[in-house]
Parts: structure tokens; sequence; C-alpha cells
């Protein structure tokens, strides 16, 4: 029996017992984690840009788990058990610092306290403001997805009608090395965790809406109604298909055995979800009950699936908490973006300040044949935001004190491309010029590029003036810096800026 005793305690703390003792000097991390792997039998998963970081440790008669607190913390990794065997290595320092965006909305129909909690159910921060939503996210793309969702959430709708709300994120596996292969399930219960959502590439909002009255159904995208009972045991009310990058998903709402299903599948995995066992607890996103996780191509997907209740959207002003402006404008403060930017050539240079709310622009000019030296200030001009993308303001010219009244605007086409016409209103003469610009940008590993383009023409000149700028921006933090080349009328300069 004792010797029964002792087999088994070895064998049950066998990871512990076996204690490591070694010296490694300025080696590859990966290095490391490979003799960890061949000496207890254990898997480790990680960017694959971590694999190549030096480390350096001597181990005296320790744990597996003690050894890798020694590497990882004075580096700011962490770990994360996935299984017995298998250990996930992040980069906590990449994800600490992500930049947030802000935006405000004015509910027209629905409860404003209603729709915070449903954001507080996906993720999304936010808090009211004299009866007006005040949200952050970590992206853009996911600012205006959030802003589509509760433009679809706040519309008055039957008392009798019910909404399904599924949210669907996803990360890219190529990120990762991995020296076995993990379940999507174990995979995505750990990065989908609140302490690495920045490594989220990019998250959806699909919204269903459904009836409990007798109703044909309607197969528009982002809507459905329940079938009269008279209907097909099986049918589908609505669907939404994403494929993009190497990700194929669809989700079905269905119409089964007297029962609404969400059915979620892709070319190698089918789930359905009956409705009536989707819950509308507050800790779904730790639990994750009711969550689907499949492979797709190169991503793992995780989907989560929320039931609303229409009745709870009602306006109830007696429900709206206020927050001082004061403490408004301190947390506003924290997600301003601001950028200093300068452009010079051997003739002129210009130096643009802004912030989400002002911009402030200064125009030099150089006297060629007093050299370097000899610098005036040309022109110099403020504009104030009116709208959401649009600014007004003025610009003064020294040299002929002449007065002009600007407004610029930016369309988005799409994510990296976007327009920039300016509108030029001259005091003095009465008369009109106008500019549009062009930009693209793309970020890859890290680093950014941007190449841009203007066209302006003055009603007075004969002929346009061309503007182009490349430039490459790389990330710190949170301050980027961008170094570019600007070629102007023939005249080539430098670029650069810092933004934060």
């Amino acid at each position: 029996m004792t010797i029964l005793i002792v087999f088994t305690f070895f064998v049950i703390f066998d990871a512990t017992v076996l204690a490591l003792t070694a010296n490694f000097s300025n080696i590859p991390l990966s290095e490391f984690l490979n003799y960890i792997s061949s000496q207890e039998k254990l898997n480790f998963v990680y960017p694959s840009k971590l694999g190549n970081v030096p480390i350096s440790v001597d181990l005296q008669n320790v744990d597996v788990e003690t050894a890798l607190r020694m590497v990882l913390l004075p580096l700011r990794f962490d770990y994360e058990k996935v299984s017995n065997d298998t250990y996930l290595i992040i980069d906590l320092s990449s994800y600490a610092h992500m930049p947030n965006y802000v935006s405000v909305y004015e509910p027209r129909y629905t409860d404003p306290k209603t729709l915070r909690v449903i954001l507080q159910k996906i993720g999304i921060e936010s808090f009211l403001l004299n009866g007006k939503l005040v949200y952050y996210t970590s992206t853009k793309n996911q600012l205006s997805q959030v802003a589509d969702l509760l433009a679809n959430l706040d519309v008055t709708e039957s008392i009798s009608s019910h909404m399904l709300l599924v949210k669907f994120s996803y990360f890219s596996l190529s990120e990762f090395h991995l020296l076995k292969e993990i379940s999507a399930e174990d995979f995505g219960k750990i990065l989908f965790k609140e302490k690495y959502k920045s490594l989220l590439q990019d998250t959806h909002y699909v919204l269903f809406n459904y009836s409990s009255e007798k109703q044909n159904s309607n197969l528009e995208e982002f809507s459905a109604r329940e079938p009269s009972h008279e209907s097909i045991p099986e049918s589908i009310l609505a669907k939404f298909e994403f494929n993009e990058h190497d990700i194929k998903v669809k989700l079905e709402l269905l119409r089964k055995n007297e029962s609404t299903i969400l059915k979620v599948l892709n070319d190698l995995t089918e789930s359905e979800l009956p409705l009536s066992e989707i819950t509308d607890g507050e800790n779904l996103n730790e639990t994750f009950e009711n969550v689907v996780f499949l492979k797709s191509g190169n991503f793992v997907v995780g989907i989560q699936a929320y039931k609303i209740d229409a009745r709870s959207l009602l306006i109830n002003e007696n429900t709206i908490s206020m927050i001082s402006n004061k403490d408004f404008r301190k947390v506003q403060s924290n997600v301003l973006q601001n950028s200093f930017e300068v452009t010079i050539n051997a003739s002129v240079t210009e130096v643009t300040i802004a912030n989400e709310n002002k911009r402030f622009y200064m125009k030099l000019t150089n006297n060629s044949q007093n050299g370097w030296t000899d610098w005036n200030v040309q022109s110099t001009g403020v504009l104030v935001k009116i709208l959401d993308k649009t600014y007004a303001g003025v610009l003064f010219n020294l040299f002929d004190n002449t007065l002009y009244l600007v407004i610029d605007d930016e369309i988005n086409i799409f994510k990296q491309f976007s327009l920039t016409p300016r509108i030029l209103f001259n005091v003095n003469s009465g008369s009109f010029s106008t500019s549009i610009g062009s930009e693209f940008s793309l970020s890859l590993s890290g680093v950014s590029v941007l190449i841009s383009g203007r066209i302006s023409k003055d009603s007075s000149a004969i002929t346009p003036i061309f503007n182009f700028k490349a430039a490459l921006g790389f990330k710190s933090g949170l301050i980027e810096y961008w170094v570019g080349v600007n070629l102007e009328d023939n005249r080539i300069g430098f670029y650069g800026a810092i933004k934060w």
C-alpha cells in the first residue's frame, strides 16, 4: 500500500517533481522552450516573432512554471496553461497600450441605459452622459461596427418582437508558432479572454429580428420573422455569410421542429444553438457558455449569441444616469489623437499641429538669395471641427493680407482609402479655389505605408498644382513616427510626422 501511494504521488505530480537545472546565456527564446519541451514532454505555442528574443537564465532545481516565470516576466511576457501539456506564451507589452477611439451616440427611441447593458455584454466600454451613450473601442473599424449596431437597435419595434445579437471575432493562427495541433475551442477560450482581446483581428455584429406573432418568413439578410405554424417543419428565416481573408462563416436562423435555432457552419464544422438555450446573463464572455469556436482557413473564429427583448429598449428617462462634463472631458482627453507634421524643401516649409477637434497650419517661405537663414511666415490658419469629419476655419496670407475661409472634409471610400476635398473662399476677391486629395494607408508587421496625392486649382490660375507624398510609419507604444518624401511643383522635399 505504501509503495502504491508513493508511486501515485510521483505520477500525479510528475511535472513538479522532475526539476530543471541548467544555465543559458544569450540564446533565443525558442531554443529555451525547445529544451523544456524535450525534458518535460511539453508543447509551447507563441507568436513567431518572440522566438528570436534573446534570454539568459540560471536554473537551479526549479519546476517548469517557475522556470517560465524567471524567463518570461522580466521580458514582460506571460504564459497561460491551455491543457495539461500545452502552454501559450504572450507578449504583454504589445497589448498593454492599445489606442482607444471614442464616439457619442444619442438614442432616438430606445433606453440608453439598456443600450449600455447590451454594449457591456459584448465587451464594449461605455457610459451615459446627459442621455447620450459614450463608448470606446480599440479600432476605428470596430467603432463604425458599433455605430451600425446601435442604429439597428434604435428603432421602433412591436412589443412582441425580439432580437438575436450575434457577435463573432477572429484572429490569425499564422502569427503563432505551433508545436502541437490545438483544438479551436481550447485555443479560443484562452485568446478570447479580456486579457488578450487586442490580439483579435476584427469583430462583427449581426442582428436578427424575430417575433412570436404569426407572420410570413422574411428572408432579408439582417432580419427574420418566425413563420406561421402552417409553414414547413424546417426553413431558413434569415442568413448571414462572411467571406473575407481566409475566413468562410455562415450564420443561419432556422425554424426547426417548432423551435428557432441559430446554425453556425463553415466548410468543416457545423453547430446548432437553440434560442431556448441562449441566456441573457452578464458573464457570458468569462464563462464561454453558448460560444462556438471553429477554425476557418488560417483563422480561429469565436461566435457568441445574445437574446434581446425589444420591450426593454423603450425609453425611460428615469433610468438615465448622469456624469459631469468635467469627468467626461477628463476621459475624452485620454483618447484624443494628436499629430505634428512638417514638410520642408529648399523654398517652402509647412507645419501642421492637430488633434481631434482643432488643426493649426503655418507656411514659411525662404528667400533663396539669403540661403537657408532667411525664413518668413507666409500664411497661417486655424480650423475647428464642426461635424464628425468636417473642419471649418480661416487662413490668412501675410504677404498680400488676404483672408480665406476654409472647409476641409474626409470621405472614407473603404478602410485603407479616403478622399479629402477642400474649399477655400478668398474674402478679398470673392473667388473660390478647390482641391481634392486621396490617401491610401496600409499596415503590415508593425510598419505602415502612406501614399497620398492632392490636386489644387485656384480660380485665377491657369494650371492646377499637383502634390505627391509617400511615407513609412513606425509605432513605439502610443507614438507613431513617420518619415517620407514630398513632391510639389517639381520640388522634392522631406516629410516627417509624430502622432500620439
